[in-house]
């Protein structure tokens, strides 16, 4: 739009009539304007400042002469000329480019240029209209157009921070999902699975009703196998040596009851949950239940019920 509506108006402004001084004037912001639609993508701010100046420049000017006035039936204002449609352009990129309060900022300014060029064609005679009929034609293209292009910008911004909340709400939830698994899966010694493998094997040995849990479901099983695991590995890395630890799942009226019990000690001052405590607890949650973990008399307790 800018290289094809520079060569009108400027064309325009070299017949129109006017001095030389207002002239070159006249030019030059045609020049600034067009060129403003060139880096407003980059610099909004600054080039819709820039283009504002030049629009300025343009209201103020002298009427404009020639062909085109014999076209248009009298002479007129450069702000009439093609190249104003510039300005929503600007207005455009520095609402839908900048952060706040640039975007109000720039709608205000675009306001009182629509209040200057109202006051400054109000007595223009080649309009077809004439009265009020021109004045209404006038101000709502005027007021019209500028809002317009501030509220498509403002709904681009908005769009595309939506846009970007959800991406990162997406990574997020995946990023957490991802840990836990890793932490469930990787973290874990190798020597705290062996000992878990072995006790079950005992314990199928030696008490076989103790060794599954019967109409459990496969989400219940897996959360109960991953509180136990985490509650003894983390006896295993953080306890004293020569801790017992006790595992129990009891069925209960309303669900199954895991507890872990052991007496080595409650963790250092200041020791904060890691991402493990974390994990079981939005394990259980995930699956309606509830968790409490903390020092008991001598050692640490996790409380883990589920329905079942």
């Amino acid at each position: 739009m800018a290289l094809v509506l520079l060569p009108v108006g400027w064309t325009a402004v070299l017949d129109g009539g006017v001095p030389s001084g207002w002239q070159g004037g006249l030019l030059a912001a045609l020049v600034v304007l067009h060129g403003c639609t060139g880096t407003a993508r980059r610099w909004p701010v600054s080039s819709y400042a820039v283009g504002a100046a030049a629009m300025l420049v343009l209201v103020a000017g002298p009427d404009l002469g020639g062909p085109t006035a014999v076209a248009a039936g009298s002479e007129y204002a450069p702000v009439l000329l093609p190249s104003s449609l510039c300005f929503f352009v600007l207005l455009y990129c520095v609402s839908a480019r900048s952060a706040r309060p640039w975007p109000t900022a720039a709608l205000a300014v675009g306001l009182v240029g629509c209040l200057l060029t109202v006051v400054r064609l109000w007595g223009f005679a080649g309009a077809a209209l004439e009265g009020w009929s021109w004045w209404l034609m006038l101000a709502t293209a005027t007021v019209g157009g500028t809002v317009a292009a501030w509220a498509l910008g403002r709904f681009r911004a908005t769009r595309a921070e939506w846009v970007a909340q959800l991406a990162e709400r997406g990574a997020a939830d995946e990023r957490r999902r991802i840990a836990r698994e890793m932490h469930d899966v990787v973290a874990h010694s190798l020597a705290v699975v062996v000992s878990h493998a072995e006790a079950g094997r005992l314990v199928a040995a030696q008490s076989p009703d103790r060794a599954h849990l019967p109409s459990v479901p496969p989400s219940i099983a897996l959360t109960v196998y991953r509180v136990v695991q985490e509650a003894l590995t983390n006896v295993a890395r953080h306890a004293r040596p020569g801790t017992v630890a006790r595992v129990s799942v009891d069925r209960e009226r309303e669900g199954l009851h895991v507890l872990v019990l052991d007496d080595g000690g409650a963790p250092p001052v200041g020791t904060t949950a890691g991402r493990g405590l974390t994990g079981m607890r939005e394990r259980v949650e995930a699956v309606g239940g509830t968790l409490e973990a903390g020092p008991v008399a001598g050692g640490w307790r996790v409380s883990a019920r589920m329905p079942a």
